[in-house]
């Protein structure tokens, strides 16, 4: 009798049933326990058909609704919050703090140079007049006039060795004298001697006579 009750079921319920076979068994299951003959059948089922009916719609709905979210296009997923990197760029005030800094931090290389420098000169210029004055023999009236040499020489030029300082002092120094109508510098004798007290009267007389032509003297009045 189950068999026929259940073959009675799926024909009430339709081929596009959502109710499922083991529903449809279990309600035969339950039907053949009061049906005692064939001709019951269909009047049971048309009592029990609108619980099928029912039954079949509610899963007719959430099979529908569970394609529908099936085919509904997921929304992207939220883009990432956008991240700016740090600034490299230093704030104006720490710029111009450090241009400021260079620009004392070279100003005072620039000062260590030309003290370094003028240092070196200053040895230089000792070392060189030992160096002219036991070489050469140098009335005490021609010093002002090696330091004139010496002056012009280190206005022309710049040295790095003390030989090379002495040369140019030498040279200039032996042109000046020239100028004045004086003779060359002479160089002490072999046992170092240096110059005579009376060389020294001469050559003021020279220098004077010419200073005198020059107008650099006041040339003295005769008196009768």
């Amino acid at each position: 009798m189950k068999e026929k009750i259940l073959l009675r079921l799926k024909t009430a319920c339709g081929k596009n049933t959502a109710t499922t076979d083991i529903t449809l068994n279990k309600w035969a299951e339950y039907l053949s326990a009061k049906i005692t003959e064939e001709s019951q059948i269909d009047a049971e089922i048309e009592i029990i058909k609108p619980i099928l009916d029912t039954y079949d719609g509610n899963m007719n709905f959430v099979v529908a609704d569970a394609v529908k979210k099936a085919n509904t296009v997921a929304p992207p997923p939220p883009a990432p919050p956008s991240y700016a990197p740090p600034s490299t760029d230093e704030p104006s005030w720490f710029t111009a703090f450090k241009e400021k800094q260079n620009a004392d931090t070279l100003e005072l290389k620039t000062k260590l140079t030309s003290f370094e420098k003028q240092k070196q000169t200053e040895e230089m210029v000792t070392e060189a007049r030992k160096i002219i004055y036991s070489k050469y023999k140098i009335l005490p009236s021609e010093r002002a006039l090696l330091e004139k040499s010496l002056d012009l020489t280190l206005k022309v030029s710049t040295f790095d060795k003390v030989d090379d300082l002495v040369s140019g002092v030498t040279a200039q120094f032996s042109d000046l004298r020239s100028t004045l109508g004086l003779s060359g510098v002479e160089p002490v004798d072999g046992n170092g001697g240096g110059s005579s007290t009376s060389k020294e009267k001469p050559i003021l007389e020279n220098l004077k006579k010419n200073l005198q032509r020059e107008g650099k003297l006041p040339t003295p009045q005769l008196t009768t």
